[in-house]
């Protein structure tokens, strides 16, 4: 398998969200801003499993209709 190194891409993914933040607020991220943020973190990542769940899913009910079409039918 082919290692392209992807960390520059990840970094740049990171640096897209910080400067969507940004131009949402109108500032940088604010490290006393009150949050708690371990708190914050956690229902996030939850948030995450819910829509890496549903793709999941989709991904299973994709596969699950592909291998179907490939049964061939009894005559």
């Amino acid at each position: 398998m082919l290692n392209k190194g992807y960390n520059l891409e990840i970094v740049a993914k990171v640096i897209e969200r910080l400067e969507k933040g940004k131009r949402e607020y109108a500032e940088e991220v604010d490290i006393h801003d009150g949050r708690e943020w371990i708190q914050e973190t956690i229902e996030e990542v939850l948030d995450a499993l819910v829509y890496l769940s549903a793709k999941l899913l989709m991904i299973q009910e994709k596969d699950k209709e592909h291998n179907r079409s490939d049964v061939p039918k009894d005559r």
